[in-house]
């Protein structure tokens, strides 16, 4: 990293889709070998460090055959059904993929649902940024 960097106490690193998944669609695993040495190196000078990433996304639904990339409607009323009297045991963010479709999410009582599952209700579009 460097020196500018380093004097810094806190870091925030955004890894974007593109960076972690090849033109192949498969993981870059020698470029994310290579991010981790780097934040490891930074981060054991003590310094807070958050990595924010929508890597995971692209990733899960080249996994899971999802060729579309916002959450519609009927997505939100499917993870709505799975998550209803459940709670979240890690941090989740629900985000959906426009401002229709929050506003109507939110006419249904989904965004409650997912409240009350302990699942953060985030802004439409991509909302990762921290």
């Amino acid at each position: 990293m460097g020196s500018a960097v380093e004097s810094f106490r806190r870091l925030v690193v955004k890894v974007g889709s593109s960076l972690l998944v090849g033109a192949d669609g498969t993981v870059d695993r020698a470029w994310l070998a290579g991010l981790g040495e780097d934040l490891a190196g930074w981060r054991g000078g003590h310094r807070d460090l958050l990595v924010v990433s929508s890597g995971a996304i692209a990733i899960g639904s080249r996994t899971l055959g999802i060729n579309r990339r916002r959450a519609r409607l009927e997505d939100l009323q499917a993870a709505a059904a799975v998550v209803r009297g459940r709670r979240a045991t890690i941090p989740a963010w629900v985000v959906p993929g426009s401002g229709l479709v929050k506003q109507a999410a939110e006419a249904e009582g989904l965004d409650r649902i997912f409240l009350e599952a302990g699942f953060e209700w985030r802004e439409a579009g991509c909302s990762m940024c921290v």
